[in-house]
């Protein structure tokens, strides 16, 4: 959860290749423990890094996955994030 803090303040500042270490070591660890919610909202952090990089398509694909993964733990802010 830090880790993903952590890239949410950098996502903020607009700062995309920290916020794109801090979300994909979040989204690694989540995934390493089986946390499918922590995960989701990792990988939403990475579709908006690849969005404000000008990478629309990876960011929709990105999208879909934290989708598939927020199906499993109902959680209707996430939901309205992605």
């Amino acid at each position: 959860v830090t880790l993903h803090n952590i890239g949410r303040v950098h996502e903020k500042l607009g700062d995309w290749d920290l916020a794109q270490r801090a979300f994909a070591e979040a989204r690694a660890t989540h995934a390493a423990i089986g946390y499918p919610r922590g995960e989701a909202y990792a990988i939403r952090g990475l579709a908006a890094v690849a969005n404000a990089r000008g990478e629309p398509r990876s960011a929709l694909g990105l999208l879909r996955e934290a989708a598939e993964l927020q199906r499993r733990t109902p959680d209707a802010r996430l939901l309205a994030q992605i």
